[in-house]
């Protein structure tokens, strides 16, 4: 090194050089092509693996008509859109998951509950006659529309863990508006050579992205979720069948 590059053991451009890489060698927050598609490649996996659980709880009841329109345009800013993403509540899904999930589990252990009762209850040495028979025909209706309640609120959880996996990567991937590059930002960009960025170029080249992220993870996952959700239908109260037990056994 000459003498006009070092005095007394100083490299100048090399504290130069740090002095105008140093704000900028670290990662901008941008996600790289490999990075969005690892991301993706998750929640398809999941999303792969909820739609194989709906098809094993074997519903067998009606659904509900779809009610999302379907839209591909998004049309505003980045700030704008990203400002619509940030509005999406992953807690609150989070939540009604676990609670449809509770549903299911819940009814599921109140019918085994109501099994045992109605056993005890219907014994032949116990009530018999055409009465029994009448009421045992509903209790077998009632316990198989319980069955499908199970089924439905299981479904539902389903459903909305689906939904969740459009979610959670439109939250990720839909980028946030770019910082305004200074004239000495872009001179630090092009140190660490990730090139000069005009402003306008870097808003436009984000609103492509936050659409693209739109139209091919968000919109598809959100008319798939809105397709087949159960009704849940509603258990027929148990009655008797119009007569009264009739006592077997000894008089």
């Amino acid at each position: 090194m000459t003498g006009m590059q070092s005095v007394g053991g100083l490299d100048l451009l090399g504290n130069l050089r740090d002095f105008v890489m140093s704000p900028f060698s670290g990662d901008d927050g941008e996600l790289d092509s490999s990075e969005i598609a690892d991301i993706q490649d998750q929640y398809n996996t999941q999303r792969d693996g909820n739609r194989r659980k709906a098809g094993d709880l074997g519903f067998d009841g009606d659904y509900r008509p779809t009610v999302v329109t379907k839209n591909d345009a998004f049309p505003g800013t980045v700030a704008e859109l990203r400002a619509k993403v940030d509005k999406i509540d992953l807690e609150a899904v989070n939540g009604l998951i676990g609670a449809w999930n509770e549903i299911s589990v819940r009814n599921s252990t109140s019918l085994d509950e109501f099994r045992k009762q109605i056993a005890r209850g219907m014994s032949p040495d116990i009530w018999a006659g055409s009465a029994a028979n009448a009421a045992a025909q509903t209790v077998a209706a009632y316990d198989l529309t319980g069955k499908k309640v199970s089924t439905a609120a299981a479904l539902t959880g389903t459903k909305l863990d689906e939904l969740r996996t459009g979610l959670e990567p439109t939250k990720r991937l839909v980028p946030h508006e770019p910082e305004s590059r200074s004239g000495l930002d872009n001179v630090g960009a092009l140190f660490t050579g990730r090139g000069w960025r005009n402003d306008d170029v870097a808003q436009e080249n984000a609103r492509v992205e936050a659409v693209r992220i739109l139209q091919t993870v968000y919109a598809p996952v959100i008319y798939e979720s809105d397709a087949r959700v159960p009704v849940i239908p509603v258990p027929k109260a148990v009655e008797n069948g119009g007569g009264r037990p009739e006592i077997t056994g000894p008089a």
